[in-house]
Formats: C-alpha cells, structure tokens, sequence
C-alpha cells in the first residue's frame, strides 16, 4: 500500500499561523504540518511502509498541482492501493474553537473506513482531555466537505484538523515536544492500524475466492461426471472366476436432484422413516434371473394318444413368469425371475431427549421388490482413508 503525505500550504501562503502568544511563540501551518508529515514519513519508513511525501518544496504548491501528483501516484500503483492523509491545523478566527477533527469528501467513501480509524484512535489518545469534534449525522464521526484535494483524488483521502492554532491552549499543545509526539503517533497509528485492517480483508476476501473458486470448481468436476455418468450404459461383463458383473458411473446428486431423478428411491426412502438429508450413498440394483429346465417327466403324465403327447403351460406374476412344455415326456420350461434391490446408506444421530445431534453410526437399509425373494446377508464396508 502506498502513503502519501501532504503537508498542507507553504512559507508564502497568507495567514495560515497562529497570533504571536505572550511567551513570542507562534505556530506557522506550514512549518508545522511538514515537521508533522516528516515525523510520519520517518516511522513508517522505518516499519517498511512505502510512504511519500507529496510536496517536497517549502512553497505552497497549488492544490491542482498536488492533485495531479497523487492521481499520477495512484495510477501507477493502483487508486485501491493508494490512500493519502493531508495534515493541517484548525482555527476558528475567534480562538475559542478547540478540539481534533478529520474530514472526507462528501457522500459515501472509501476513504470513510480510513476516517472513522483516525477518529476512533484520536478519541482514544485525546478523548480524555481534549474535545474530538465528529458530525455524526450520517453514521461517522468525518466532517463531509469539498475540499479540492478531497474532491479531486482518485485514492481514499483524508484530511486531519490537528487542534485550533488559534486557541492558546490548543497551540501550546501543538508547539510542546509531547503535543508533537502524540500528534505524529495519532498518524502513524492510525495509518497502520488501517493497513492491518485492510490487509486482513484482503486475506480473508482472497481465502473467500479461493474456496469460492475451488467450490465452483468442484461443482464443474461434479456436473461433468454426472453427465458421462448419464450417457454412458451399464457395462456388463463376467469376473476372471465367471460370475456375471455390471459396472456403472457415479452419480453425484444434491437432495432436489434425487427427488426429481428417482421418485421411486425417494419413496423408498420415506417408507424406511429416513430423512433424505442423513443419507450418504443409495444404490439401485435391477437384477433378473432366467432359467432354462429340460428334463423327462416320469410318472405324472398319462397318454391318451399319440396325438395328445404335447402340452403347454405357464404361470406369473409381476415378478415371476413360469412357461413351458411337456412333449412325450420331456419338460421344457423357463423361469424369469425379476427384482429391484435399493441399498440406502444413510447416518445415525445421537440422541438425548428430544434432540438430535452428531453421527452415532453409519448403516445401510436394503429393500428388495421381489415378495417371492429373501435377503439373506448383507454387508456394508467403508474403507478408512
């Protein structure tokens, strides 16, 4: 982040100083706000903060000029990471006004944030003491006014009113060796504690982006592999030993997903009382079984001719058809046997009393269609990572 000092007027500006007290001290602006600037630039230098000082020379330089310098600044080093504090003291031109004060640019601002730190932190150095002026009509403690090098910077801005040099007591404050210690530690402190807020913003809007971004990521890998998932058909294939086998892709589904694709596993799933949120995996098996019979029947057909000597049968329902034929003495049949197995894993909460919370355990519920077909063993094994 770059700093930019300005050190507000110069040796030829008009006016600008303080009366000339009792004691022959007088405070000019000028020298004052480069001494302050200096002192500011020096500390964050020396803790590794990329800070500059806008105007160098003694004269006043003109406001469109330095305008001009800290846009210039900011272009090159971004206006976002570039902010710029103009230092100068107060008067009222009736030396009674009192008090620390800092000021934005009209409306909402980026430089708001940088404000409201100084404001905060000058309450705390000085709030005991001495009057923190604020104009919180609109949420913060800033002075809203169209001041030029307000206005006209690209970068967040702000300008410091370091006490009225016109009230004695102010002055005296701002000439003491203390009043310029605490004047100078109110800037650097400030200007620090902003960068260390904006840097933990910046961190945790780029962790925010990168999950955000490894998110979106995963979500593309996921809608990917479900679409190969959708195209591609159930491969069947038999084992090195000879079993028959089928493969089929993963599908990755959200909760809305699954009760639009599969309605009949979601009833599934409700009929076991299952919340659909507490599942971690189902599977869909349609298995069918065909057998072919060819044997001699003895002892249970009688013949009454030969021309009698085939007969036909057959017997189903939704999940077994039985057909076939006896022909002098030999059966013929086929047997189809069909079924729908649904495996839901899903997690078990704890429970105490009426509530639910944590995974007690993982289990799996298998529902098979076929009334005629009994589960006899079944097996869930999750391989630890």
């Amino acid at each position: 982040m770059k700093v930019l000092l300005d050190n507000g007027h110069g040796e030829n500006t008009p006016g600008k100083r303080s009366p000339k007290w009792s004691d022959g001290s007088q405070l000019f602006e000028w020298e004052y706000a480069r001494e302050i600037a200096k002192g500011v630039y020096n500390q964050l230098r020396a803790k590794g903060i990329d800070a500059e000082l806008l105007v160098k020379e003694n004269i006043d330089v003109p406001l469109a000029e330095r305008a001009r310098r800290a846009n210039e600044i900011a272009a090159r080093y971004g206006k976002t990471k570039t902010l710029l504090v103009s230092i100068h003291c107060n008067a009222s031109g009736t030396g009674k006004g009192t008090g620390w004060e800092i000021h934005t640019s009209p409306g909402k601002t980026k430089a708001d944030d940088l404000a409201q730190v100084f404001w905060d932190m000058a309450n705390r150095m000085f709030g005991g003491t001495w009057k923190i002026r604020g104009d919180w009509s609109d949420g913060d403690g800033d002075w809203e006014n169209n001041f030029y090098i307000l206005k006209k910077t690209s970068c967040p801005a702000v300008l410091t009113e370091n006490f009225f040099m016109d009230n004695e007591t102010d002055c005296k404050f701002l000439l003491s060796p203390e009043g310029k210690a605490q004047i100078i530690q109110l800037h650097v402190d400030s200007i620090l504690k902003y960068l260390f807020i904006a840097l933990v913003l910046l961190v945790g809007t780029n962790i925010f982006l990168f999950k955000r971004l490894d998110s979106v990521k995963k979500e593309r890998n996921r809608l990917d592999s479900n679409q190969a998932a959708l195209l591609s058909d159930v491969e069947h294939y038999k084992t090195e030993a000879g079993k028959n086998a089928a493969s089929v892709l993963r599908l990755e589904l959200t909760k809305n997903e699954l009760e639009k694709k599969n309605k009949d596993l979601t009833k599934t799933v409700d009929d076991l009382n299952i919340k659909l949120k507490r599942i971690q995996a189902a599977t869909t098996t349609a298995t069918k079984t065909e057998i072919e019979i060819k044997t001699k029947v003895r002892d249970s057909i009688v013949y009454r001719n030969e021309l009698d000597t085939l007969l036909n049968f057959r017997w189903r329902d939704s999940w077994i058809d039985l057909r076939g034929t006896i022909d002098k003495g030999v059966l013929s049949a086929k047997i189809e046997s069909a079924d729908t197995l649904h495996h839901i894993i899903h997690k078990i909460p704890k429970k105490f009393l009426f509530f639910r919370f944590g995974v007690k355990a993982i289990k799996m519920d298998v529902v098979n269609s076929n009334p005629h077909n009994k589960i006899t063993y079944t097996e869930y094994i999750e391989l630890k990572k």
